[in-house]
């Protein structure tokens, strides 16, 4: 069997790094032989994200070497300027209840985040570019390009486009489970989580922003503590 390559769409948060744990357990037929893991700084507010994911990557790489899982790739794409989302613009604050998630919609984010990510695979002269990427469950009530009908739609248009006709897979393996099967998963997978950042906000974590809320309650119910650093009261 041929071992794939493949590009994952990394943020350093719980979900995405529990895929890159995932996508090298020797357990599964899948394993990729080359992951090239890609963040983009596209002007959120918790930009320290991006240094949980060179950290995620850097023990990945100790684990697993360099040649498998390869360097970090952080791509500049300043969203800030459209504005319209808790997340980059400066005019609206991080909301404290989930009733307000509908704030923390960058429109049209994964458009833009699957389609550098399809471009950063024709630059590697990926073929096919297979993309990773780690919408779950609970995103589906807020975030209407986090559905797996979309996906599909996109990865058509994109293969559509691409220079060489490559075919794109944009690849969700998590779309229809909770963030508390995804902490089972990755516990199970030994995965660095006190290494992840999913705060909205800042680090420490705030503990209240939807992001914390969501992952507490993952933790809790799974009789886990998560071992990150949140806010005193």
């Amino acid at each position: 069997m041929i071992r794939p390559k493949c590009i994952l769409l990394l943020s350093g948060g719980m979900d995405s790094t529990t895929l890159l744990g995932y996508l090298l357990d020797p357990r599964l037929e899948f394993v990729m032989c080359e992951i090239y893991p890609l963040s983009v700084n596209y002007g959120q507010k918790h930009v320290v994200e991006l240094e949980a994911a060179k950290k995620v990557v850097e023990e990945y790489q100790k684990r697993n070497g360099n040649k498998v899982v390869k360097d970090l790739k952080i791509l500049n794409f300043d969203l800030s300027q459209i504005g319209h989302s808790a997340l980059t613009d400066s005019k609206w604050n991080i909301p404290e209840n989930m009733e307000d998630q509908i704030q923390t919609v960058v429109p049209f984010r994964n458009t833009m985040l699957i389609t550098l990510a399809a471009a950063y695979g024709e630059s590697l002269g990926l073929n096919p570019i297979n993309i990773y990427m780690t919408p779950v469950k609970e995103d589906f009530s807020a975030y209407r390009d986090c559905r797996r009908p979309f996906f599909t739609c996109l990865e058509k248009a994109l293969s559509l486009g691409s220079t060489y006709g490559v075919e794109v897979f944009i690849h969700t393996p998590f779309v229809e489970k909770t963030k508390i099967e995804i902490v089972e998963i990755g516990t199970k997978l030994a995965v660095p989580y006190h290494l992840t950042h999913s705060c909205y906000k800042s680090k420490p974590a705030c503990g209240k922003c939807p992001a914390c809320v969501e992952r507490l309650v993952a933790f809790e119910v799974n009789n886990l503590k998560d071992v990150i650093e949140y806010q005193k009261e």
